[in-house]
């Protein structure tokens, strides 16, 4: 199965160039004044990137870059990352496309395959010249096989791609998943007619970790009324991943959201948080495999795949809740 790369293309003070380069069809990186020719004697080097820092089209720029103004070595292993994605493979770039006629401009997901062959250009539009004297060159492989869709018209849960994962470079993860659904289609209706035909436990794998504790707090919103305190949980508070209140009682509501598949233990720092709950304060343990442990205490609520299934299946609530998943209209 081919792979799916995503590519940025923000270059710093200069800007970001996803667009442009998504219309040229042709996308790269810089990472320095080298050339493609010199990447291409540097990257069987034991330290090629000490060979780019000593070619002569690096040496104007490094007083610009400061002491050394040598190109550093994660540098070039995102350049070589870069120059060796098969040309079977995928890149993904998201841009934002600009308005034609009367439509709006439209935030879109790009996708195509890249040829082989590394070049550069001493006289390319995308070089970033510092002085007169001094340029990054733009070091880039041409893009064929070109689709794009519209990030408005998918599902919802692709609005996570464009912010996922930190590097320049690099293979999708926990959303590979979807990322894929887009290699197989020709639109977003296809892309939508994939999604909600897919059995809900699959459904639900698909969302990823994100997607598993986006479903617990629509359960807690819909089942217990919750509404959060104004704490920014999952990222700043290690035990719990929801903490808020129900508008129906009252009651303090936390939760812990687990993705793994098969059954594991109660964290060990949660159970000791919610012993000194009383009612009533409820706990809940969104575990997508189950809880492997025993007992766990009264107060805790342990909320599988399977129930969250059989919720948006079966229960009132819950089915007006896959609606929106899938983009129909609630029955």
């Amino acid at each position: 199965m081919s792979n799916v790369w995503r590519v940025r293309m923000h270059a710093g003070e200069f800007g970001d160039y996803s667009e442009e380069a998504w219309q040229r069809g042709e996308i790269g990186v810089w990472y320095g004044g080298w050339s493609a020719d010199d990447f291409l004697r540097a990257r069987n080097s034991p330290e090629g990137h000490r060979t780019l820092s000593q070619s002569a089209g690096h040496q104007p720029i490094r007083k610009h870059w400061g002491s050394p103004g040598d190109v550093p070595k994660s540098f070039f292993d995102t350049a070589v990352r870069f120059a060796a994605i098969p040309e079977r493979d995928w890149i993904l770039l998201a841009f934002k496309a600009p308005s034609s006629g009367n439509d709006k401009p439209s935030y879109c997901l790009g996708l195509g395959h890249l040829d082989n062959e590394l070049l550069s250009d001493e006289e390319h539009a995308f070089n970033l010249q510092y002085s007169p004297n001094a340029k990054e060159l733009f070091k880039f492989r041409r893009l064929r096989s070109r689709k794009q869709f519209r990030l408005s018209k998918l599902p919802e849960v692709f609005r996570l791609i464009p912010q996922t994962g930190r590097g320049n470079i690099f293979k999708f993860g926990d959303l590979n998943t979807i990322v894929i659904w887009l290699v197989h289609a020709e639109s977003e209706d296809d892309v939508w007619s994939h999604f909600r035909a897919l059995p809900l436990a699959e459904m639900i794998s698909a969302l990823g970790p994100k997607g598993w504790e986006a479903l617990a707090e629509a359960y807690l919103i819909l089942e217990e009324r919750y509404v959060p305190v104004g704490l920014v949980v999952g990222k700043t508070l290690k035990t719990f991943d929801l903490l808020g209140r129900s508008l129906r009682d009252g009651a303090r509501l936390v939760a812990s959201c687990k993705n793994e598949r098969r059954p594991i233990a109660l964290p060990e720092e949660f159970r000791d948080a919610i012993l000194d709950m009383s009612p009533p304060d409820r706990a809940y343990f969104f575990a997508y495999g189950g809880c492997s442990d025993a007992t766990w205490p009264e107060n805790l609520t342990v909320v599988d795949g399977g129930r969250i299934v059989e919720w948006l299946e079966k229960g009132e609530l819950g089915r007006k809740y896959l609606s929106f998943l899938q983009g129909t209209r609630p029955s």
